[in-house]
């Protein structure tokens, strides 16, 4: 019997490692027939092959060009579940010269028809090329015939013209089957090797090297290559030479990579993808002086400085100067002078939603248009803050989207904000976002550091995320009728975070709808004379008040009644449901909420029964939550606090926040119970 069983599995061994044939255009029947991946069923996609072969090509007129060749192969399980039907690459693109290129893209849908294998090409109709903005091109092509079951096969090349290596991915959200990674580099640059601390993926990397030599020209005067540039010149070239390098390999070959598992509140999955980082740090070309590329954050913020499309463009003035006059006035207090320009920015100023630490095209025509990208309004903001005399300075940022780089690099910033520096204190603005206010940026900025550069080129670290409090207050009155409904009135206060997401929320849309929305956030509940305070006005908290009907607001059983302390303020569910977490839980920012309730107790009733008054904390006093009743005669008053003071929860203590949250709701969902007075 052993030895049978053992037969069995070599013979299906086999069968896989034959039937396997990772040759493009060879899929198999057996991957089309596949109904699930056996190593992650819940997965709806699975990238069986992908290989990344990354190499640089020598010819006379360009040097070395780098040239990355990819070819994948994806089995779609659900296509209703599975975005990899169309494939987006975004690539740098300057101008002709200084331009990432498209090669030699094919593709095919591969399908079972009548038990053979089908395939259908992938049409140049379905190849669209997009400019993003100044530097960027968006590439993307749909394959047809996307069905459950289907294979998708493609492979393309990128040219570029510069030595920088983009990332090389291990790991995406849907499993790897099988992962090859070659990458051949001449021994000319020398690149640092770094991969994802946050990552628990081992890439299996190995290194080794190789001969190489390529042919070249020079010139009848003695003068050899262009050496810097390994370039010849066709026209001045008599002869030609050998030059004999090495190149330095590294390998991996990878198998059952597991798929990125999203949680609730993670700042950036990506942050944590198993990935290889080559960080450029030295060229050395025969016969020329070592070109040290390796940099530091205070270089890298220079650097961007002076660029023509940032410093330069702060510079300039004169297009906003009369609006600046009108907006001062006689006005000689700076604050009030401020607020008046960043709410003229913000109203001015359309955000056309792309991100950028460049201008694209320039904060005059921006100005003129009443649009622009993100620090084409900071910009004008910034310099017109300047021109009224407050000192303000742009804070480059990485934001969420662009995850937190591993080492100093231009790319690691994709975002500006404005910093208003007085009397040793930094407030940071941001015009493109029409709730916000001083020190109250987008979800999406609230990543890691900003680095605020100064026009003489000094630069520091600031911290973006928020210390202070964002705090609610929600009062209600509760009156029980005698029909057992509950009425009475609701009074809200919200600021700093909390009163930014109350208006993205509400603002700007009509009072039925405002209040269809509150109806359906707090569940079983009739709102009526809304009133919204400050609605338009970022700087001062939000403040609304309404009045309320819940219709069974009290459950009777047999003579008793039966309350919960909240109302329609009670949390039901924990969002914390795993049993472990892998990635940090991110809140984004400290908060406390309060919430106070006065019911008056009906007649012919007393309290039987009532929750015990109880306090927690979570981490010594990274968290509290407090219940407090007490009875005030035909008065009960119930407040419940709770704060958090640190918005990022480690993996390590999760168990421990979600057995503190828990207890928030089961604090909360304890009844009071009413019963009759005796006479």
């Amino acid at each position: 019997m052993k030895l049978y069983t053992f037969i069995f599995v070599l013979f299906c061994t086999i069968q896989l490692t034959y039937t396997q044939n990772y040759k493009f255009g060879k899929v198999s029947k057996e991957e089309l027939l596949s109904t699930f991946y056996s190593k992650d069923t819940a997965a709806h996609t699975v990238l069986l092959y992908r290989k990344v072969e990354l190499k640089f090509k020598y010819n006379p007129q360009e040097g070395f060009v780098q040239y990355r060749h990819v070819h994948e192969r994806v089995k779609i399980y659900d296509k209703n579940k599975s975005n990899w039907g169309t494939k987006v690459l975004r690539l740098y693109h300057l101008n002709d010269e200084q331009s990432e290129t498209l090669r030699n893209l094919k593709g095919y849908t591969f399908f079972m028809k009548n038990g053979k294998v089908e395939k259908v090409k992938l049409g140049k109709d379905a190849v669209f090329e997009e400019r993003i903005n100044k530097y960027n091109k968006k590439h993307s092509f749909t394959f047809p015939k996307i069905d459950d079951g289907v294979v998708l096969e493609y492979e393309y090349d990128i040219s570029s013209p510069y030595k920088e290596i983009k990332d090389i991915d291990f790991q995406f959200m849907i499993p790897v089957d099988k992962f090859d990674l070659e990458i051949r580099i001449p021994e000319y640059f020398i690149y640092d090797k770094h991969v994802n601390p946050n990552s628990k993926l081992s890439l299996g990397l190995a290194e080794s090297k190789q001969n190489r030599e390529f042919q070249y020209t020079y010139r009848n005067d003695k003068d050899a290559l262009k050496t810097y540039s390994l370039k010849g010149s066709k026209e001045s070239a008599i002869a030609t030479g050998t030059l004999k390098y090495y190149e330095n390999i590294i390998t991996s070959n990878l198998e059952s990579i597991p798929a990125l598992k999203d949680e609730p509140f993670v700042n950036n999955i990506y942050n944590y993808q198993g990935k290889l980082i080559l960080e450029l740090s030295t060229i050395k070309l025969p016969n020329s002086p070592e070109n040290y590329r390796s940099t530091d954050w205070s270089k890298v913020a220079k650097t961007i400085f002076d660029s023509e499309n940032f410093g330069q463009q702060l510079a300039k003035k004169s297009y906003y100067q009369d609006d600046l006059v009108k907006l001062m006035g006689d006005n000689t207090n700076l604050s009030e002078i401020a607020a008046k320009i960043f709410n003229f920015v913000k109203s001015k100023m359309k955000w056309n939603g792309n991100y950028g630490k460049y201008t694209s095209v320039g904060v005059r025509r921006a100005y003129k248009e009443g649009v622009g990208n993100s620090s084409e309004i900071n910009f004008i903001l910034i310099a017109m803050l300047n021109s009224a005399g407050i000192k303000a300075n742009p804070v480059l940022v990485s934001t969420k989207n662009n995850g937190i780089p591993l080492f100093p690099t231009i790319n690691g910033f994709d975002y500006v904000i404005c910093a208003i520096e007085t009397e040793g204190m930094v407030g940071l603005l941001d015009a493109t976002d029409k709730y916000g206010s001083l020190n109250i940026l987008p979800d999406y900025v609230l990543n890691w550091k900003g680095r605020l550069v100064r026009e003489n080129g000094s630069s520091t670290w600031i911290n973006l995320i928020p210390s202070f409090d964002s705090q609610s207050t929600i009062s209600v009155n509760a009156m029980v009728n005698e029909d057992l409904s509950i009425s009475g009135k609701v009074r809200s206060n919200y600021t700093d975070y909390l009163a930014r997401e109350y208006r993205t929320n509400f603002a700007r849309i009509s009072d039925a709808d405002h209040i269809k929305g509150l109806e359906k956030k707090y569940g079983n509940i009739i709102i009526s004379e809304l009133e919204f305070e400050n609605e338009h006005n970022e700087f001062l908290p939000v403040k609304t008040s309404f009045n309320y009907l819940i219709e069974d607001g009290i459950e009777e059983i047999g003579e008793n009644l039966y309350l919960s302390p909240l109302l329609f303020l009670t949390s039901e569910d924990n969002p914390f449901k795993s049993e472990k977490r892998l990635y940090p839980i991110n809140l984004n920012y400290p908060l406390k909420m309060v919430y106070k309730v006065n019911v008056i107790i009906p007649d012919g009733y007393e309290i039987a029964e009532k929750p015990k008054n109880t306090k927690s904390y979570f981490n010594t006093d990274e968290g509290m939550y407090s219940l407090i009743i007490r009875e005030n005669g035909k008065y009960l008053q119930i407040t419940f606090q709770e704060e958090l003071s640190n918005p990022v929860i480690l993996p390590e203590d999760f168990q421990s926040f979600k057995a503190f949250y828990q207890a928030i709701i089961n604090t909360q969902n304890q009844k009071i119970i009413l019963k009759k007075t005796e006479l």
